[in-house]
C-alpha cells in the first residue's frame, strides 16, 4: 500500500467523527425546534453534510495523487520560527484562559 492511502484509512475516521461534531448536531436541534417539518429538514441538512465531506475526500484524492511523497528537510531558520510562534501563542492562550473577563457596561 501506498503512504498516502495508508494516510487517507487512517484519516477517514476522524473526518465521519468530526461531521457528527457538536456544531452539526447544533443545526439539527435547531432545526427541530424551528421547522415544521423537522423530521425532513433534520434528515436533508444531515445527507448535506455527509454529501459535502464525501466531495472533499475526493477533491482531497483527486489532488493528493499529484502531490510528490518527496521529502524535503525545511531550514532551520523556518523551523525556529516556527517554535518561536508556537510558544508565542501557547503563552497567549493560557494569558486569555487566566485573565478575568471583564462584563461589558452599558452606555446609553
Amino acid at each position: 500500500m501506498s503512504s498516502f492511502l495508508t494516510l487517507l484509512i487512517q484519516i477517514l475516521p476522524l473526518a465521519f467523527g468530526a461531521a457528527v461534531s457538536p456544531t452539526a448536531l447544533m443545526g439539527i436541534i435547531i432545526l427541530l425546534s424551528v421547522s415544521k417539518k423537522p423530521k425532513l429538514q433534520s434528515f436533508g441538512y444531515y445527507i448535506g453534510s455527509l454529501i459535502l465531506i464525501i466531495i472533499v475526500i475526493l477533491i482531497g484524492i483527486l489532488l493528493g495523487t499529484g502531490i510528490s511523497m518527496g521529502y524535503n528537510k525545511p531550514h532551520l531558520l523556518l523551523n525556529w520560527i516556527d517554535v518561536v510562534l508556537g510558544i508565542l501563542l501557547l503563552l497567549l492562550g493560557t494569558r486569555r484562559i487566566i485573565q478575568t473577563q471583564k462584563s461589558p457596561t452599558n452606555r446609553i
